[in-house]
């Protein structure tokens, strides 16, 4: 599809994880490609939202592309708003949470996720499976885009722990599916700020019923 950043492509490209000590700091203001040439802001982000939209639509049976252009705005607007929580250059940097908040937001308000495609023949064709990806079909913009942000948070809560090379699909699997389907019909119908998805990312982490090895979440 013209104009559309294909995920798949991405999958293996160790640079633009989200689990790195400068992931903020590289996405906005982009960093090393996989030759070490040093990319744009625009470049880098794109090509980290995209392996990371990649990985969720995977857990659930399909497939994404994005736009190029809504999430290059996506990007544009997330550190035109960093800039502006920085207090006029007094150094007072948004934290982890409000970055993540602020990041989901736009991802979402730009509707980033061009195109959702079920992949066939794979486990989610057994019964129930074949629900929660119908939900993410209809909902993948939203998903996508509070998973980053839950993600990104996740990883600067508990860094020390994340030792395991899957932590990806652990962290996901750790969001219990029907809160996570809320939040997106929340996000869906009545568009969140980015102050409201700031607030519960950190109620998710400051609260004690989030196990530190990652076996569970719930509420």
């Amino acid at each position: 599809m013209e104009g559309a950043l294909e995920t798949g492509r991405f999958f293996v490209t160790h640079p633009f994880i989200l689990w790195q000590p400068n992931i903020f700091e590289l996405l906005e203001n982009g960093g090393p490609g996989t030759d070490g040439a040093v990319l744009s802001a625009d470049e880098w982000f794109e090509r980290c939202i995209a392996l990371a939209a990649h990985d969720i639509a995977q857990q659930f049976g399909c497939s994404v592309s994005l736009s190029k252009l809504r999430t290059a705005e996506a990007r544009m607007f997330w550190s035109r708003d960093l800039k502006r929580i920085d207090f006029a250059g007094r150094g007072n940097r948004p934290d982890a949470y409000k970055r993540a908040g602020f990041l989901a937001y736009w991802l979402r308000r730009r509707i980033v996720v061009n195109e959702t495609t079920p992949s066939p023949g794979v486990a989610y064709d057994a019964p129930g499976g074949t629900a929660r990806r119908a939900n993410f079909v209809a909902y993948a913009s939203d998903i996508v885009a509070f998973m980053i942000g839950f993600q990104l948070s996740c990883y600067y809560s508990l860094g020390n722990h994340l030792k395991d090379a899957n932590v990806s699909s652990r962290i996901q699997s750790s969001v219990e599916y029907t809160y996570l389907m809320d939040v997106s019909r929340l996000m869906r119908m009545n568009n969140v700020s980015p102050h409201a998805l700031y607030l519960i990312y950190r109620s998710i982490f400051l609260s004690n019923e989030y196990d530190t090895d990652l076996g569970s979440y719930s509420l």
